[in-house]
């Protein structure tokens, strides 16, 4: 026969294993959770976290564009940027008056018109002279070529290149030049001009051996003299000579098509 504090033993070993067994949670069917399949607490599930920075509500993600300037500043980049060309210059716009019977698009393009006198022009590159033939140029703007000539033909008018005005309007679109100059030599007619143009022009071709080739023709509604080159540099193929009351009109470095439109628009 088992004494009483046997029996106070084995219960006691009984009561133990009960509490351990209370304290181990199984999964179902009684097999514990594999070793690290158990996920930490706050990582979501259903694929890698995205590296890198991200857009939170007190932070502006960048613009895709760069946004457009006000048009206070588009205006005042125009005024010094002229049509199919890039960079600002300095503009001239000394004969406003003349400047205003060119125009101001052809050929679908837009035409940038300045105009400068016999007095002479400056800008940050110094003084400049006018000349027969006046173009705009990269990186210097508005220049006069010809200036000898220039000087010769209002000789021989009786005037001084003091009273010349010179207006041009033109796009450096490359391959889609156009140029178109308007000379005044006050008291002069423009047929006079024309004709003083033409003397000193052949006399040039001559001192180079050479032959102007000059012929009187039609385009755009109105009597031309056309004189042809054999190369399209610096004039163009084909450049146009028209005068109506005291103006010469030069076109020059443009295709057929856009100096008839610019002539049918002309005086």
């Amino acid at each position: 026969m088992r004494s009483p504090l046997h029996l106070v033993t084995i219960l006691v070993v009984v009561i133990a294993a009960a509490c351990q067994g209370a304290a181990t949670p199984t999964q179902p069917g009684g097999s514990l959770p594999a070793l690290g399949s158990l996920k930490p607490s706050g990582v979501p599930s259903g694929g890698p976290a995205t590296i890198g920075p991200q857009t939170s509500a007190s932070v502006t993600a960048r613009p895709t564009r760069t946004p457009a300037p006000s048009d206070a500043s588009q205006t005042a980049a125009a005024s010094k940027t002229p049509a199919g060309s890039s960079g600002p210059t300095t503009p001239f716009h000394a004969a406003t008056d003349l400047e205003r019977v060119l125009p101001i698009q052809a050929g679908g393009l837009p035409l940038t018109v300045e105009s400068v006198t016999g007095a002479g022009f400056a800008d940050a590159n110094g003084g400049h002279k006018v000349g027969l033939r006046c173009r705009w140029y990269q990186g210097r703007g508005l220049r006069c070529r010809d200036q000898a000539l220039l000087a010769s033909a209002v000789t021989a008018l009786g005037k001084s290149v003091q009273d010349v005005a010179i207006a041009v309007a033109y796009n450096e679109t490359e391959n889609k030049e156009i140029e178109v100059q308007a000379t005044r030599v006050a008291g002069v007619s423009g047929s006079q001009v024309l004709d003083a143009t033409l003397a000193v022009l052949r006399d040039a071709a001559a001192k180079n051996k050479r032959t102007l080739n000059a012929a009187p023709g039609s385009l755009g509604g109105k009597s031309v003299t056309v004189i042809t080159y054999s190369s399209p540099y610096p004039l163009g193929l084909r450049r146009y000579l028209y005068a109506s009351g005291d103006l010469l009109f030069d076109i020059r470095r443009a295709y057929d098509a856009p100096a008839a439109e610019i002539l049918q628009g002309l005086p």
